[in-house]
């Protein structure tokens, strides 16, 4: 299995358009990608411009076959220019 993690610092003028594009990423990545196990955004509580990805997908393959679909790209368009600090994304293999 694949774990992925990523961490996004928004622009505190497009939280809740951020908010809004995590979730119908979420949703299409839970309900229409093949292999995809868990996929969670969570915001800050304290900080609500932060927030973190959780994933699991059952392989590699899975993982770039999202990395292609249409709604990945349209949540990576929603990132451009809206950042505050550069995206952490990390990948994992499990032990």
């Amino acid at each position: 299995m694949i774990t992925v993690t990523g961490t996004f610092t928004v622009k505190k003028n497009k939280i809740e358009e951020f908010q809004t594009g995590t979730l119908e990423l979420q949703n299409a990545s839970l309900n229409t990608d093949k292999g995809c196990i868990e996929y969670k955004f969570h915001q800050q509580q304290d900080a609500p411009e932060n927030f973190f990805v959780y994933e699991i997908w059952d392989e590699m393959a899975s993982l770039e076959l999202h990395g292609a679909s249409q709604h990945f790209n349209k949540f990576s368009k929603l990132l451009e220019g809206n950042l505050d600090k550069e995206l952490d994304i990390r990948i994992y293999n499990t032990i």
